[in-house]
């Protein structure tokens, strides 16, 4: 009776044994996905505005590939000047496929600012998909009353 009771134990240590490794070997890699940085995607600017003066600079102009999720790092920091500089911006990804679509902004406005450029004092991450190829819009409003330069960084990555 202690031999059948052994057997019928082995038996079933065996077939869990057997369907774990069954199950395992059934189980497909996993492949990771990693952002590309675009051609053309990265740089820095100085961007420069006189007094209650705003502008719109398109850096970033039909970056492809088409049909890809973009990441976008932003940064605005001031080149010189002085600290106090009251200024508002807005980085915006368009949809080439729809020239009129901003799929993603980036917003904010300064006035004391604890350094001056580099390093960029704010920056933020876009992230939206796109049809088409991409293109990043900076929109900087100086609402000082000193002239001010302005430094934008931005790169561009697409999975």
């Amino acid at each position: 009776m202690i031999q059948t009771r052994t057997l019928a134990t082995f038996t079933t240590v065996v077939t869990v044994l057997v369907l774990f490794i069954g199950s395992i070997s059934t189980i497909q890699p996993v492949r990771g996905t990693s952002m590309t940085l675009a051609l053309g995607g990265v740089g820095s600017w100085v961007d420069c505005l006189a007094a209650h003066s705003s502008g719109t600079w398109t850096h970033m102009y039909n970056i492809g590939p088409s049909g890809k999720t973009w990441s976008v790092q932003d940064g605005i920091g001031l080149s010189g000047g002085d600290n106090t500089q009251y200024v508002h911006w807005l980085f915006g990804l368009i949809d080439n496929s729809q020239p009129s679509n901003t799929v993603a902004g980036d917003q904010g406005s300064a006035i004391y600012w604890e350094h001056q450029s580099p390093p960029y004092m704010y920056g933020n991450t876009l992230a939206a998909s796109a049809g088409g190829t991409v293109t990043v819009e900076t929109f900087i409003s100086n609402d000082d009353g000193a002239s001010q330069c302005f430094i934008d960084e931005l790169a561009l990555y697409y999975y």
